[in-house]
């Protein structure tokens, strides 16, 4: 356990602790009050200052971070045409996660531990995960024409699906059926990740091994398009 004392501790819901104290145990806080009241034999003193819960971003881009500049005092139609011809057709995925992981480190140096964040590709919720910012993450859906906002939601749904089926997979869907060596993809996989899930056993026992999400399966390309 770490003790860290400040002339001030500022805890979220309670008055203010002059020269108090913070207890810390495998990345918990497990005691806040005055430093002589926190037990503990490794201190680390902080004289001067305040220690304070950590600021919320209600409104972020982590995976626009390094288009910081490209974009200023324009009006707001050639800003989004720039915006998508840049993300789309210059940066790769690769470009957009290096982005969220700058952003999210340049969060964390500022303080900021908690976001509201607003992403397209996905790559904000995977940054969110690395660093370990709490908050929450909104997917973004475009369709301005009646025409496409069928698909605009179906994509929506499936992206949604994805990042919600994290890491231990007790939000996932299993595919029917899907237990062969090989797996063709179906139409109804559509705008969905996948994850292989291979079991290994002997007289031993049995081991679980796990591959991480595929990106969004597409669509197959329309063949009378050139």
């Amino acid at each position: 356990m770490t003790v860290y004392e400040a002339d001030w501790i500022c805890p979220a819901t309670s008055e203010p602790i002059q020269d108090g104290a913070i207890a810390v145990e495998s990345g918990r806080i497990t005691g806040v009050g005055p430093a002589k009241e926190i037990a503990g034999t490794r201190r680390v003193q902080h004289a001067g200052c305040a220690i304070i819960p950590g600021f919320v971003n209600a409104h972020t881009h982590l995976e626009l971070t390094i288009l910081r500049g490209l974009l200023e005092n324009i009006p707001f139609l050639q800003w989004i045409q720039r915006l998508t011809q840049i993300k789309y057709q210059i940066l790769t995925r690769d470009d957009l996660k290096l982005s969220a992981q700058l952003g999210a480190i340049e969060m964390l140096r500022a303080g900021v531990t908690t976001v509201a964040e607003v992403m397209d590709v996905g790559t904000g919720w995977e940054a969110m995960l690395e660093f370990g910012l709490q908050g929450i993450a909104y997917q973004e859906v475009f369709g301005p024409d009646e025409s496409v906002v069928a698909e605009s939601m179906k994509g929506l749904v499936g992206k949604v699906d994805r990042y919600r089926c994290d890491e231990s997979a007790a939000n996932c869907t299993d595919i029917a059926g899907a237990t062969s060596r090989t797996y063709t993809v179906d139409p109804t996989d559509v705008n969905f990740a996948l994850r292989v899930e291979a079991t290994a056993a002997n007289r031993f026992g049995s081991a679980v091994a796990k591959s991480t999400l595929t990106a969004s399966v597409t669509p197959p390309p329309d063949p009378g398009v050139q």
